[in-house]
């Protein structure tokens, strides 16, 4: 599966803000996205992307709605 390079950068900087906030689950950039969240180690109803990260987080980018 591709993955565009600058998805992956707007996912790694949410999850870096995310993990200094001690947060779990946020909008990823509800402006442009809507309502397609970051969760971390916690897979939403509707998973779009799994991505493995650091320290064993696995971070998924979907929604509980749709």
């Amino acid at each position: 599966m591709f993955i565009d390079e600058e998805f992956k950068k707007l996912v790694n900087e949410k999850y870096q803000e995310m993990k200094q906030l001690n947060k779990n689950v946020d909008f990823l950039d509800e402006k442009r996205l809507g309502g397609i969240k970051v969760f971390i180690n916690s897979k939403p109803e509707f998973c779009l992307l799994t991505l493995p990260f650091e320290n064993a987080d696995i971070v998924f980018v979907g929604s509980d709605e749709m």
